[in-house]
This record gives structure tokens, sequence and C-alpha cells, in this order.
């Protein structure tokens, strides 16, 4: 059984219609139709007022409840999808992992050996996504594993080589 909406709507019919006008982030839109298109009593359930605008039942329920217990100034907040995590890593020790990804002699062959040497060398343990996520996204490194080098290649032909090629 649907379950009509029982709230009261502070704003007038004309103030919505023009912040309706005057909007033009998509989403936010969306959200002052749904309260519109309940002032004016065109829809009385979630479910139409979903239809009408174009997003799910439960989204414009979220909506609706955040005007009714905080106000217009809520129902036009954007949030982000959850908490902001600080960052796992302690300064110093990003640091220093900063200045090994950036070292030529002493990178790092995968990011598992980086997972690995966190929890070794300084005890902060993280997944393998975290891992990936600090070195590839915020510190903008990449790894850089060079080519296996054949075991019988002779280092004098090798000097040879090189001298007669350029």
């Amino acid at each position: 059984m649907r379950k009509s909406l029982a709230f009261e709507v502070k704003e007038d019919a004309t103030t919505l219609r023009k912040m309706l006008k005057q909007q033009k982030e998509p989403l936010l839109h969306a959200r002052l139709l749904a309260l519109y298109l309940y002032k004016i009593g065109q829809c009385r359930y979630r479910k139409d007022i979903a239809q009408q605008v174009g997003y799910g039942r439960n989204a414009v329920g979220r909506w609706l409840q955040a005007y009714e217990t905080h106000g217009l100034e809520a129902m036009l907040t954007i949030g982000t999808s959850g908490n902001p995590r600080e960052m796992s890593i302690p300064p110093a020790v990003l640091e220093m992992l900063q200045k090994r990804l950036h070292d030529p002699h002493q990178g790092f062959a995968s990011y598992k050996a980086v997972q690995h040497w966190l929890a070794q060398e300084h005890g902060v343990y993280l997944s393998y996504q975290w891992v990936y996520d600090i070195v590839h996204d915020k510190l903008k490194a990449r790894l850089k594993v060079p080519r296996k080098s054949n075991v019988k290649k002779d280092p004098k032909k090798e000097e040879r080589f090189k001298k007669n090629a350029f």
C-alpha cells in the first residue's frame, strides 16, 4: 500500500517556479521540480514524483526527507558519497615512499612490493587497491621495471656494439 506524503512546503509555488527557471544544475533542478510538483498537488506519492523527475523513488524520498528535517538549503546541497578518509600513510612515510619511487636504483617492481615495504619497514598495512591509488593517483608515480636481460650476455661485446653503433 502506498503511503501519501504528509509535510508542508514553506515556500510558495511562484517562488519555487522562479527558482526552477534559474537553476542550471540538472540534479538541483530535479530536486526543485519534485518539491514544486508536491506543492501544487500534482503528485502525492514518491513514486509519482520519481516518474516525473526521472530519478528513483528512494532518491526522491531522501530529498524530501532532507527538506522536511532541515529545509530547502539542505535539500539543495549536493554532498559527497561518504566521509572523506584521512590519508592512511603518515606524511613522513609518504615522503620516503615518494623518494624511493623516484630513485632509479631502488624502485619497486610491483604494487605488491610497495605494499610489503610499507608493512615491513613502517608498519602501515594497506590493501592493494589503496596502495595503487596512493602511488598512481596521489603521487603520480609509475612503476617502471626494466626488461629482462639475457644471462649469457657478454658485457665486452655489448660495449663494442655500443661504440660501433653510434
